[in-house]
Order: C-alpha cells, then sequence, then structure tokens
C-alpha cells in the first residue's frame, strides 16, 4: 500500500469516525459520502463488464463519458462505450478483478480515483471445447478514474486503462 492509499483509507476510518459521533460539518459529510458512492461504483464495473450486462455496464457511465485503453482509440459516450464492449466482449470470458486504491472527493460533485485491476481471459474458442486453463493475468493494469454525481448517484465520466503488465496470450 502506498502512502496516498494509506492516507485516503486513514482519512476515510476517521470521517466515518466523526461521521459516528456527529463531528462532521455539512461538507465533510458530503465528500465521504461522494468517496463512498464512487467506491462503490467502481467495485460494480467489473460484475457488470464481465457477465456482458450491457445496460447496468452502460449506466456506470455518464452520457458523454469517455473511456480509453492507454495508447488506443477515445470511445466517446456511453452509447459508444457500450457498442465497444458488445464488440470485444464475446470474444473472451473474462474476470477483472480490481480494487480501488485512491479515492478523493474533487469537489461538490466530483471525484477522481485509482483502482487496480488484474484481468484474468480465456479465449471464446478455448472455453467451448471445455478448456478454461490459464497460466497467467491476462494483464495487470490501473484504472484512473473521474466521476460526477448525477441524480443521487456517482457515475465514470473518464476512464483511462493504464496497461502495467501483459501476461501470456490465452
Amino acid at each position: 500500500m502506498n502512502f496516498r492509499s494509506l492516507l485516503t483509507v486513514t482519512i476515510v476510518a476517521m470521517l466515518s469516525a466523526c461521521a459516528a459521533t456527529g463531528e462532521l460539518s455539512d461538507s465533510e459529510r458530503q465528500h465521504a459520502k461522494i468517496i463512498e458512492l464512487c467506491s462503490a461504483t467502481a467495485n460494480r464495473y467489473p460484475y457488470f463488464r464481465d457477465r456482458l450486462l450491457y445496460d447496468e455496464y452502460g449506466a456506470l457511465f455518464t452520457e458523454d463519458a469517455v473511456f480509453q485503453i492507454e495508447g488506443g482509440p477515445e470511445a466517446v459516450g456511453r452509447r459508444a462505450i457500450v457498442q465497444a464492449l458488445r464488440e470485444r466482449g464475446p470474444a473472451a470470458t473474462t474476470r477483472h478483478l480490481s480494487r480501488v486504491v485512491s479515492m478523493d472527493a474533487i469537489g461538490a460533485a466530483t471525484a477522481s480515483g485509482i483502482s487496480y485491476v488484474t484481468i484474468w481471459r480465456v479465449g471464446a474458442d478455448s472455453m467451448r471445447a471445455g478448456d478454461n486453463l490459464v497460466a497467467s493475468p491476462f494483464v495487470v493494469g490501473e484504472y484512473h478514474d473521474l466521476f460526477k454525481m448525477r441524480d443521487q448517484r456517482c457515475l465514470i465520466s473518464k476512464r483511462l486503462v493504464r496497461i502495467v503488465f501483459k501476461g501470456t496470450r490465452q
């Protein structure tokens, strides 16, 4: 755990303790709620993505969201982001294991976050043949996210996927 993550966890713990005793200002309570809601959104992403639940997946993003895998083209807008998943999703069975390592409220209705992700992948042809063996993670990376509050929900407005390590092709 790096210093920023430890600091974020410590701050959230302190805010939670203060909230329990009623010692938080309205602004501090609002920031704590944004951090809670945005962390929950980031944590729902892998399940919807891996199961190809297109409607639920799309509902995680703002209408004008931007999604990019570093070095690749941007998908701009919720519809384009969902369409990109429709095009690449069925090619493999994946499991995204992610954890929010940093989440910061940066305004009254915005937050930024970083999640670490390990992606396990088996090609569709292998799965159909009953071969679900994986030798190593497909990718280890980071999600760098911006979030916006919309109708009491925290949505992803920008996601940049940074690839840190690549595994062997399956």
